[in-house]
């Protein structure tokens, strides 16, 4: 199973146990074709989950990339994306992702790419990464 595009990856499940896939907004971002995107949306709007189904669809087509989501504190980020990472990554066979609870990490066995949740609150973890790809999430 190989699932590579919005349509294929369920976001969460509503509080009816319904899966969800990209609302109408994420699956505009998603077809924009804009290398950077700034998004200014209302608080309900999906924006986390959007990019964590981002980040996690490149580690699946890019090859030793790297991706991380930053957030304030560490503990924010792990409080706002972390479960939305375990959610999304069971819907793919067993031992295709590697999840690092102790270091909030998620890696990609079939391509060794990773996506890492990071804290802007400690300056020096973020310093001397080469990025291929980076969301700042719930800044204001």
């Amino acid at each position: 199973m190989q699932i590579t595009s919005e349509s294929d990856i369920f976001l969460f499940r509503d509080k009816d146990g319904r899966p969800k896939k990209f609302n109408k907004i994420q699956r505009q971002i998603y077809l924009d074709k804009t290398r950077n995107k700034v998004l200014v949306l209302h608080r309900r709007a999906g924006k986390t989950a959007y990019a964590v189904a981002k980040c996690l669809m490149a580690t699946l087509q890019n090859v030793s990339h790297r991706y991380w989501i930053v957030a304030p504190t560490y503990r924010q980020a792990k409080t706002i994306a972390w479960e939305m990472i375990k959610f999304m990554t069971r819907q793919f066979p067993v031992g295709m992702f590697k999840l690092r609870e102790d270091e909030l990490s998620v890696e990609c066995r079939q391509t060794w790419s990773r996506l890492e949740l990071k804290g802007s609150d400690n300056p020096d973890s973020l310093r001397g990464a080469g990025l291929n790809g980076l969301v700042l999430d719930e800044f204001q």
